[in-house]
Parts: structure tokens; sequence; C-alpha cells
């Protein structure tokens, strides 16, 4: 051979790492899965602590952090009517359950919405249980959501859960 062919050789030459067969396709896939994850965890931390939009209102001086916006507070009020008691599921500030509450149940929470939910919405919802009907069966108990007074859901129509997208 000549030498610029055994040089051409020479640069195909398996390097120490890649004479294992399957050594560097199994690092490259510890490493994706490793970014991966990470990824995952920096994005959970992030929805966790809002997704970085806006904290609740300056105390002092009751303006908020965006220089004196409007208080994005909102009252809500999820509401249960009828006898006896069920359980209730509910989603407002954090996932509930009430178990074998009386009935009629009520719950009152003041939320603050952070920016990005002032512009996609933050879901609330109540599902309760089943209650006897006058007839004898069980039938999905009566629920209400109320917010700033007004109501928005409820399920008067025969589902089994209020839900209302809050903005």
């Amino acid at each position: 051979m000549d030498g610029a062919a055994e040089a051409t050789l020479a640069q195909h030459k398996p390097r120490p790492m890649d004479r294992t067969p399957g050594a560097s396709t199994s690092r490259n896939n510890r490493r994706r899965i490793y970014r991966r994850t990470v990824v995952v965890i920096l994005v959970t931390a992030c929805l966790a602590a809002g997704c970085g939009g806006a904290g609740a209102s300056d105390e002092t001086t009751g303006s908020s952090p965006q220089g004196g916006a409007a208080s994005t507070g909102r009252t809500v009020v999820l509401e249960v009517v009828g006898t006896g008691t069920t359980d209730i599921y509910y989603h407002a500030e954090t996932n509930e359950t009430v178990k074998k509450a009386p009935l009629p149940w009520s719950k009152t929470v003041v939320l603050e919405l952070t920016g990005a939910e002032r512009t996609s919405g933050r879901l609330v919802s109540i599902t309760p249980g089943s209650v006897r009907a006058a007839n004898g069966q069980y039938v999905a108990a009566q629920c209400r959501i109320v917010v700033d007074g007004a109501e928005v859901a409820n399920n008067r129509a025969g589902e089994s859960t209020c839900q209302h997208l809050l903005k």
C-alpha cells in the first residue's frame, strides 16, 4: 500500500471505545435519558411554581408586583345540595376529597391567578357522589360553582360534574 491508502485506512480505524459493540450507543442512550429526566424535572418545578407568573400583591401597599395592575383574586364557591351525606371530590386550590360530607355542603376559596392562568385559564371542578332520589334510585347530587357572586356552572342537566375554566 502506498502512504495515501494507509492514511485513509488509519482514519477509519475503530477507536478503542468503539471496539465493544453497542458501547457508544448505550452511553448515548444514558446521556439522552439523563437529559430528558432533567428537562422533565425542570418543567415540573416550573409548573409547580406557577410558571413564573405574577405572585401575590404587595401587602404593604396593596399594589400588585406588576406596577399597579388590578387584583387577580377571584372568590369561588363550590356547592353541593341535597339531603343526607355523600363523598365530594373537588379541585380549586388543590385536589381534595371530602368523605361523607353532610349536605348541603359548600367550600369558599379565593384564588390568585398567575399570569399564565389569566391568559389560558384555571380549571375549577366539583364531582359530588350519589344521593338517594325521591323515587329511591341513586343519582348524582346537584352541584354548582359560583365565581364572584355569579353562578358559572351547575349539573342540573344531568351531568355528574360541575366545572368552569376560571380566567
